[in-house]
């Protein structure tokens, strides 16, 4: 089982009666994006630092926001990320 060092709430997004959510963790050396979908995880990406990851979530968040979800949460966001939503 991975153990994770730390995990931190990103954003969620929601639309009709389903919600999207996205967490950061730390596993050693990597960084990892979970994404949630109602509650069950379906999809991971790892990147090798926190700051590449937080990008990442901030660019899915992007998708999910231009494709009408609304946002239910933000609360971290990449320094030099793509947000455009924020």
């Amino acid at each position: 089982m991975k153990r994770f060092e730390s995990v931190e709430a990103l954003w969620t997004v929601r639309r009709d009666d389903r919600s999207l959510r996205a967490e950061l963790s730390r596993h050693h050396v990597a960084w990892e994006v979970h994404l949630f979908s109602d509650q069950q995880w379906f999809a991971t990406q790892t990147v090798g630092s926190r700051e590449r990851a937080l990008v990442f979530a901030d660019a899915i968040y992007d998708d999910f926001v231009a494709a009408g979800w609304v946002s239910g949460s933000k609360s971290i966001h990449a320094s030099f990320g793509v947000s455009h939503y924020a």
